[in-house]
């Protein structure tokens, strides 16, 4: 299946983060095929700045990726794993709970940029999320 511009510039964002922080050689090849995607998207619709787009769905990714470490460590953090309404985990599942919600906030905008990218070169689908978490 062909992927629509929105999802190549999202999964080559992905790609490169994976490449930068892991660098195996899955991660090194996954990244060189969606940068060798983007060269084709480029070339195809030309006067769209796709650097500009792919830089900002990185930060994005980057973002969400930084959040879901917070969340991983805040768990590590519970000083009473086992009952995680014991009132000693209060504020430790007050940060993660809150960003939960920034994830899911960030999401959102992740969604809405590749809706931005399908609908600008007029290709692809529309990402429709309901009753879903990115809401």
């Amino acid at each position: 299946m062909i992927r629509d511009c929105g999802d190549v510039i999202d999964r080559f964002s992905i790609a490169k983060l994976k490449s930068e922080r892991i660098g195996n050689d899955e991660n090194h090849k996954e990244y060189l095929a969606f940068t060798e995607e983007i060269s084709k998207i480029k070339d195809k619709f030309s006067l769209v700045d796709w650097d500009k787009l792919c830089d900002m769905m990185v930060d994005i990714n980057k973002s969400i990726w930084a959040l879901e470490a917070a969340m991983k460590s805040g768990k590590e953090l519970l000083p009473n794993p086992t009952y995680l309404d014991d009132p000693k985990n209060t504020p430790v599942l007050a940060v993660v709970g809150r960003n939960a919600i920034l994830i899911r906030n960030i999401n959102h905008l992740r969604v809405g940029l590749k809706n931005f990218i399908n609908s600008t070169v007029k290709e692809g689908f529309q990402d429709v999320k309901q009753e879903h978490m990115s809401e």
